[in-house]
């Protein structure tokens, strides 16, 4: 079974829950709890978040490429005065035919990514997905039941509706609420009429019933609607009520991957991180056979001197079956690895390096080539190789593209250029643009400042 630590970041307060996977039914292992930052370091889990500056909609647009709807869902939002940077956002097709595609997409502050990833960064932990709760609790009835269905979640300072069914969430509102004063009825009675309107006026659905969530549910109005009392059958181990308190936690497990609201960068980061770490054991344990690291701790008692003989016959006895198991093509797989890592960890290391990369990249910049070292060399031509790489310790090579006008793309390099700076000494950058497609390229030669 597969275990799963959901986490909820709720200003100062760190709540999480984990569950096992047992094929399609989740068991709570541990019930819902609070924890400590440091409780959490090196952990892997999902994140949710409140995000009251969330927008959701959904556009028909040009069938284009991912980068690009990305680009065109980017600017609806600012369009409409709701953010005054670009935001982030994460999106879903619910229907492609022909030239046109219904998109479905959730924009929040870029800000507030940046500095949720940051903290989850600082204690060294990882991220799975990372939600808004407001998608958590509408993705939970849409697990509970397929039929149209309004969801409400009403608590001490906020409320959200939304309005789901065939595997869609089709309306999502929140409302913010003065917290010492709480909801009134007549605000939410208000707020429901204008969502069973949109609904079945303006959508033409027809809505079969409505769940109350949170933990102020009970003020919910009488109305037209058939109240629907959940079974999640789907979640074992913990009572009903507790789901409907803190429906999040729990609905976090169901909302599609495509609304995660990661950087795509830091989702390859963390892919490249993980299969590294995977292999990490291993190669610690070979590098010090290797390379006798071991002879560089020096034993000042006996005790010491004892655990380092152990470690070492551990080791000698680790290599016999390596090369027992391996065939010789892995062991020069492994060999060739151990020499590159041995010269990589004399200059930088390499998730730190993408980490700090991926926090200084524009959200509308896409990162396509990035080479370090020997591997400059081909990225050059031989005038720019004699002149740049050579007189290097460590140089290195990035391409970058950009859409848009000319302006937006020279705003996004200049910003891209100056953060570059902290780690990287630029010595050429290349620059072209081509009008025709709105896309603009940036070749950057340097080197790591010491």
């Amino acid at each position: 079974m597969r275990k799963i630590l959901v986490i909820k970041k709720d200003k100062e307060t760190i709540k999480g829950i984990t569950f096992k996977k047992a094929r399609t039914i989740f068991n709570v292992q541990e019930p819902p709890r609070f924890f400590r930052k440091q409780e959490l370091k090196s952990k892997r889990f999902i994140l949710v978040s409140e995000f009251p500056e969330l927008h959701f909609s959904t556009e028909n647009i040009v069938k284009s490429p991912e980068e690009i709807i990305e680009l065109q869902l980017r600017e609806k939002p600012r369009e409409l005065g709701l953010f005054e940077t670009t935001p982030a956002i994460s999106f879903r097709i619910e229907e492609g035919l022909g030239p046109q595609i219904e998109v479905s997409f959730c924009a929040v502050n870029y800000s507030s990514i940046k500095q949720l990833i940051r903290e989850v960064s600082d204690i060294e932990a990882r991220l799975q997905g990372l939600y808004p709760e407001q998608l958590a609790i509408a993705f939970l009835t849409l697990k509970e039941t397929d039929e149209n269905t309004l969801s409400v979640y009403i608590s001490q300072d906020k409320i959200y509706i939304s309005l789901t069914g065939g595997n869609r969430l089709y309306f999502l509102r929140t409302l913010e609420v003065n917290p010492l004063f709480g909801p009134t009825s007549s605000q939410i009675e208000e707020a429901l009429l204008a969502a069973i309107d949109f609904g079945e006026r303006l959508l033409n659905i027809n809505i079969k019933g409505i769940i109350s969530y949170g933990p102020k549910r009970e003020l919910l109005p009488n109305t037209s609607l058939t109240a629907i009392v959940p079974s999640f059958s789907f979640i074992k181990g913990i009572e009903k009520d507790q789901i409907l308190d803190e429906p999040e936690l729990f609905g976090a497990l169901f909302v599609p991957e495509d609304f995660s609201l990661l950087p795509r960068d830091y989702r390859k980061f963390l892919w490249h991180l993980n299969a590294a770490r995977k292999l990490g054991f291993i190669f610690l344990f070979i590098s010090l056979i290797n390379y006798g690291i071991w002879f560089f701790l020096s034993p000042k008692n006996k005790e010491l001197e004892r655990e380092i003989s152990y470690l070492q016959k551990k080791s000698e006895e680790l290599t016999t079956q390596l090369n027992n198991i391996l065939t010789p093509e892995e062991k020069q797989i492994v060999k060739t690895y151990i020499e590159t890592k041995s010269k990589f960890d004399k200059t930088f290391r390499l998730d730190v390096f993408l980490y700090w990369l991926n926090e200084i990249t524009p959200p509308d910049l896409i990162i396509r080539d990035l080479a370090g070292g020997e591997a400059v060399n081909k990225k050059l031509s031989e005038k720019t190789t004699k002149e740049y790489a050579q007189e290097s310790p460590f140089p290195i090579f990035l391409e970058v593209e950009s859409l848009g006008s000319l302006k937006k793309v020279q705003k996004s390099f200049d910003i891209f250029l100056e953060g570059l700076q902290e780690k990287i000494s630029i010595k050429k950058n290349l620059f072209s643009y081509d009008d025709k497609n709105k896309k603009g390229i940036l070749k950057i030669y340097g080197e790591f400042k010491p």
